[in-house]
């Protein structure tokens, strides 16, 4: 396989690892998935995963960084595993750099608080006019720790205010190193001592960062001197706990050579290659005779990442990239996608403020956000209707005025247990029930530490004239939680997804890889329009008339290719899919959320548990959402969102748009059981989707709004948004629902 695809795809599955490996408790494994958390190996692998192109918008990065800074113990330094350990030099250093990169990608001044901590604690442990010890001592200084230190230092001096005596703890340190090479070129464990590869290797890594004038090639012969026939380097870093740490030369050597330009097509690199793949296995690089995986995924991920600069991949990044810009966030570069142009792709470009809903009880919830404003936030509530009351709940919303014969004595019941009648005269509602409903979700996630923090953040992006994106996470397992109509949050004064103030986008947290989300002109749309015969009758054109219209001036441009299947058959969009053409999807038709019976094929409303046409038993068969293709006779053919995604997982969209009825209803079992949600799970990275019933003129107008305002370049949340002003006057702009697995 050609270098630089081999390189890239390592990357990504190294990231995929790191991902992965996310601990419930917060922070990244000491050595294996699943292994105790510990905050020097979370700090390495978040320093890796950002040199891979990961940002830290991305919140299981934010999650684990805030949990390391979190164990820093009260002379600032950073803990080897937790708080109460001995503060390391390694740790700390390495926690600097994540802070950096950090504040590089959000400008929050807390990561940059976080930053001067770490430095204050290494310039109050340099010893002397050398560099640092492991742990601090009165032992002599180490190589290895000494570069961690030296590289957090070197991202404090951009991006901190006091920058004097800073450099001046660097000029001494470089002055040591440059002092206490031997004569064969290399760096001992410490001064004095004999030569090892990887410690040379990791000081010429880290000079061509901090010191690039520095003459490197003396030192780059010695490490290909000590390369051994198979292309590895067998070496040891000691440490003042006797501890050695084997195989990681070849790492070091890597990083070393790609970092001080060494050819990466001569035959001693293409060498070293081989022997680091060796050790690689699943997205991760392994000790041999061990289980740790952590160190070494770190290590060879930042061994492919000074590759991937070297071969231009565009995903790798460097420390010295950052503190470049010093505190301004980088700017993507415009992509190229084939010579298109893109008009929307995945980029950290806003802060979000993202809040995670897990089940606690039957009837409870806990509300967790990492990064607000105010640090970390968490509560656990009551939700304020109950599973049976909730349908009551949705179909109070969707008709709007209550009359007793729309409800039954048995709903009517659940609304007056719930004060939502007036019994005054006339009757009715007491109030309007989308703000009624939308305060008691409000109220129920915005407690405690996590309102005041909300409030800070809605009130700066008002300030800025912005909309604040929020982000619920959702579990994989949790469908309950997803089912609430989330969208109505009423903070008392207004509807804040309504008119735009607010960008709400759903994300189920599993343990899959995000992918990127990016649209491009030419624009390749399919509109797939199904009309079975026997359903209830639907306009055959008008949603065409209108997504078509809205989009005209771009087609006669050329800048968009408006497709449509006009006999919506399972193969036709299957063969569809095939031409690899299309970026979006839109399914115009009927859609359900239903049981189906596996003797007659009849459907029923998932509370049944026993066909009503054949009496079979449906207990075991799950509930989940379908979308009313046409069979060969334009009768219905109901597809599951199972079915959908086995044909849409190899497909190139990136955006699906569902306008049927129900398409994001959830109940039972997994949240991907939804029609729109199961997109998400066949890698579609954007899907908007109907959570209830929604009238075909307010579908046709949403529509509509929504292209429209893609096309202009706006973001997607943004789109939506527009799509919802457009439908505001029918009362069911809080019915599509957007449902993210990339940022937009």
């Amino acid at each position: 396989m050609d270098l630089k695809i081999s390189v890239s795809n390592m990357i990504s599955e190294c990231v995929d690892w790191i991902r992965a490996a996310e601990l419930p408790q917060g922070g990244l494994p000491s050595e294996y998935a699943g292994s105790y958390s510990c905050a020097w190996t979370t700090a390495g692998l978040l320093w890796a995963a950002w040199s891979a192109g990961t940002s830290f918008h991305e919140f299981y990065m934010r999650k684990a960084l805030n949990w390391t800074v979190k164990n820093r113990n009260p002379d600032l330094g950073i803990p080897q595993l937790k708080q109460g350990d001995y503060s390391i030099t390694d740790a700390t250093g390495q926690t600097a750099i994540a802070c950096t990169l950090a504040y590089h990608d959000t400008a929050e001044e807390f990561f940059r608080e976080e930053l001067d901590k770490c430095v204050k604690w290494l310039l109050y442990q340099q010893l002397g006019d050398t560099g640092w010890n492991w742990r601090y001592s009165s032992e002599a200084s180490w190589l290895s720790s000494t570069v961690f230190a030296m590289l957090g230092l070197y991202c404090g001096l951009h991006f901190l205010g006091s920058k004097d005596d800073i450099q001046g703890a660097m000029d001494r340190t470089l002055d040591w190193i440059k002092r206490i090479q031997n004569a064969d070129g290399g760096w001992g464990s410490c001064e004095g001592g004999v030569s090892r590869p990887a410690v040379t290797a990791l000081v010429c890594s880290m000079l061509s960062c901090v010191d690039p004038e520095f003459d490197t090639a003396k030192a780059i012969h010695f490490i290909l001197q000590q390369q051994r026939p198979d292309g590895s380097w067998s070496d040891t870093i000691d440490r003042p706990t006797a501890l050695s740490i084997e195989r990681i030369g070849t790492s070091y050597a890597i990083m070393a050579l790609a970092d001080c330009g060494y050819p990466l097509e001569s035959r001693e690199f293409r060498s070293a290659f081989a022997a680091l793949t060796r050790s690689y296995e699943k997205g991760t690089f392994q000790f041999r005779d061990t289980e740790i995986v952590s160190w070494p995924t770190r290590d060879g991920l930042l061994a492919l990442c000074s590759m991937g600069r070297r071969l231009k991949l565009d995903s790798c990044r460097a420390i010295s990239d950052a503190v470049k810009r010093q505190s301004a966030p980088p700017s993507p570069p415009p992509a190229r996608v084939e010579g298109a142009v893109v008009i929307q792709k995945s980029a950290p470009d806003k802060p979000v403020f993202r809040i995670e809903l897990r089940p606690q009880g039957i009837n409870s919830i806990s509300v967790h956000s990492f990064d607000t404003p105010l640090g970390e936030a968490a509560h656990t509530a009551n939700l304020p209707f109950t599973l049976d009351e909730l349908p009551v709940i949705l179909k109070a919303l969707q008709v709007g005025k209550y009359t007793p014969d729309l409800f039954p004595p048995p709903e009517t019941q659940v609304l007056e247990q719930l004060d939502l009648l007036d019994h005054g005269a006339g009757g009715g509602f007491k109030g309007d029930p989308l703000q009624v409903v939308g305060r008691c979700l409000y109220e129920t996630v915005f407690q405690s530490d996590l309102e005041p923090a909300f409030r800070m953040a809605f009130n700066q992006s008002r300030k800025l004239r912005e909309p604040l994106h929020l982000e619920l996470r959702f579990p994989e397992n949790a469908p309950s939680i997803a089912r609430y109509p989330w969208e109505l949050f009423h903070d008392g004064r207004r509807h804040l997804i309504s008119g735009g103030a607010v960008e709400l986008t759903r994300y189920i947290s599993y343990p899959e890889s995000r992918p990127p989300f990016e649209l491009s002109r030419p624009l390749h749309i399919l509109f797939a329009s199904s009309r079975p015969r026997e359903l209830g009758r639907l306009s055959a054109d008008a949603e065409w008339t209108a997504v078509s219209t809205a989009l005209q001036p771009y087609i006669e441009k050329k800048e968009v290719f408006l497709d449509r299947l006009e006999r919506a058959t399972y193969d036709a969009l299957r063969e569809r899919f095939e031409e690899g053409l299309y970026q979006i999807l839109h399914l115009d038709g009927h859609g359900a959320y239903a049981r189906l019976c596996p003797n007659c094929h009849a459907f029923h409303y998932p509370h049944y548990q026993t066909c009503l046409k054949c009496k079979a038993s449906m207990e075991t068969v799950k509930p989940a959402g379908f979308f009313a293709f046409e069979d060969n006779a334009r009768r219905a053919d109901f597809v599951s969102s199972q079915e959908l995604q086995n044909i849409i997982i190899t497909s190139k969209i990136n955006l699906a748009v569902v306008s049927s009825c129900q398409s994001s209803l959830i109940q039972q079992g997994s949240v991907f059981g939804g029609l729109g949600p199961g997109l998400i799970q066949s890698g579609v990275p954007a899907v908007i989707a109907m959570q209830l019933d929604i009238t075909s003129g307010s579908a046709l107008k949403f529509a509509a709004s929504l292209y429209g305002k893609l096309l202009q370049g706006v973001s997607l949340p943004a789109a939506i948004g527009a799509g919802r002003k457009a439908v505001f006057r029918q009362n069911e702009w809080y019915i599509p629902t957007l449902w993210l697995r990339s940022r937009t």
